[in-house]
């Protein structure tokens, strides 16, 4: 997670950064829903599903009224967040 709001994607052979992702509010947390979704949690009480082959938001879920802080994907069928200050 980034307080600048970028999501960024690293070579781990290379160290060059393949993929950035930019949300105009800090990440706090993020969990793969498959090979080419991910979702992530911010200050902004929201949850998004990105489109990691067009790098654009393709759902957003009101999720809590504070900071989305945790989440996991529970049997390819749930996503369960937890959020706070």
């Amino acid at each position: 997670s980034d307080i600048d709001g970028h999501i960024k994607f690293w070579d781990i052979n290379t160290g060059r950064c393949t993929r950035n992702l930019k949300y105009d509010n800090t990440i706090t947390c993020f969990s793969f829903k498959n090979q080419n979704e991910l979702f992530t949690g911010s200050f902004s009480d929201r949850i998004l599903l990105w489109n990691l082959n067009t790098n654009r938001i393709i759902n957003e879920f009101w999720a809590h009224k504070f900071a989305v802080r945790k989440m996991v994907i529970y049997k390819n069928k749930y996503l369960i967040s937890g959020g706070g200050m």
